[in-house]
Formats: structure tokens, sequence, C-alpha cells
């Protein structure tokens, strides 16, 4: 999933839908390694999540659930780190 996502928002970086679920799986990617004790990788991961909401939440300020998620997800995935 997260191979066609990548190819997704790639093709259309305007599209904010295809970014937002892309972000999304670069947490869950983050989470198994999390799980895994690969957490190199699962900051890595994190990091590319935090990226792309921070580029959504700054192109829509006014979305809440956005800047919601990024500050809570972003809490509690360097919480366990």
């Amino acid at each position: 999933m997260h191979a066609i996502l990548s190819k997704l928002s790639a093709k259309d970086p305007t599209n904010a839908r295809w970014q937002y679920k892309f972000a999304i799986s670069y947490e869950a990617i983050g989470d198994a390694y999390k799980w895994q004790g690969k957490l190199a990788d699962a900051f890595a991961a994190y990091t590319s999540y935090h990226d792309i909401m921070a580029g959504l939440t700054k192109g829509d300020p006014n979305n809440t659930d956005w800047q919601y998620d990024l500050a809570i997800r972003g809490l509690v995935d360097v919480d366990g780190l």
C-alpha cells in the first residue's frame, strides 16, 4: 500500500488526500519498526510522517484535524522511542 501511495502522491503532490494517506502509511511503518525494536528506522518513518503533515498543515492552516493529528500523533509516536 505504501508503494502505491508513494507513486500517487508523487504523481500529484497537490492532492491533499493522497498526501495525507501517504503520511499515515509512514506512521504505520514507524509503528511496525518500533514494535520490532528498530528505533532508528521508526524515527525515520515518523520523521517522514511529520514532514508530510507539516506541509499539509502549512498549505491548509484552517484544517484543525490535520493540526491535531500532527500534534498528537507526533507526541505519541516519539514518546515510545
